[in-house]
């Protein structure tokens, strides 16, 4: 990937979604965002699926008829490769640059792979962008992670399931901390604050605290519902099939 195209649209994680009947919330981005992109006709983009034995290089057409054969798959409208819509995506990416051509991945797939991560820091020619702050902790490791969250009085465990979910998520990602801990932490440990008030169904937020600023990520519960909801989707979901599933199999 060293001289061709000024920029290249990682499908990898598409084309792992032909094994997915439907797509979720993530699916929808990253499709729409390559089916705008691969339409635009211009010259000086590609597509690339990353493999651990190399990463080909598609053409924008080629890439296009992927991304429409997956929404076929799915059921779901075809792009056209006349779509214009204004100001494209790959045009603005390329008017931010400055001078170096960009590798794109609207996810973070397949980044926990230490292959990928290898070929990635490889690509010297080109500068990485990311769409999802998961990124923060690789890219950013001056900030540092901590976490809050907030429930009912009557939640007997803390941190809840939810809450040492994320923990574990983040101590994969930040490569500064090695555990988590409950209260005030030492060097090396994620500090989780976790709060018990009123009738609250369920707060959490991530936090990166740096010298000088602070980013939190948070989600809140309004009320039960849609746990509910979830509950419903998932039993939905699991008709017909057979074994042992978690929520990460019914969300992809």
């Amino acid at each position: 990937m060293a001289s061709g195209p000024n920029i290249v649209l990682d499908i990898t994680r598409l084309v792992t979604r032909f094994s997915r009947p439907t797509p979720n919330g993530i699916d929808r981005v990253d499709v729409e965002f390559a089916k705008r992109f691969f339409a635009n006709g211009r010259d000086d983009a590609a597509g690339v699926i990353w493999t651990p034995f190399g990463a080909p290089r598609l053409n924008p057409r080629r890439s296009l008829a992927i991304v429409n054969s997956l929404l076929s798959h799915w059921r779901e409208p075809k792009a056209s490769e006349a779509l214009r819509t204004g100001r494209s995506d790959s045009t603005t990416l390329a008017g931010a640059r400055g001078g170096r051509s960009l590798y794109v991945n609207v996810s973070t797939f397949p980044i926990w792979n230490p292959l990928y991560v290898r070929w990635l820091r490889r690509q010297t020619e080109r500068k990485p962008v990311f769409f999802v702050h998961d990124l923060i902790a690789l890219t950013h490791p001056e900030y540092f992670p901590a976490m809050e969250e907030i429930h009912h009085i009557h939640k007997k465990d803390a941190p809840s399931g939810t809450g040492i979910t994320l923990a574990e998520g983040l101590i994969k990602a930040h490569g500064g901390v090695n555990k988590w801990v409950l209260g005030e932490a030492k060097q090396g440990e994620l500090p989780i604050n976790a709060r018990r008030e009123g009738e609250v169904p369920g707060t959490h937020s991530i936090l990166y605290t740096s010298n000088v600023d602070k980013i939190t990520i948070t989600h809140e519960a309004f009320s039960r519902k849609g746990f509910a909801e979830g509950a419903v989707h998932a039993a939905a979901w699991l008709i017909g099939k057979k074994g042992v599933f978690g929520m990460k199999d019914m969300l992809g």
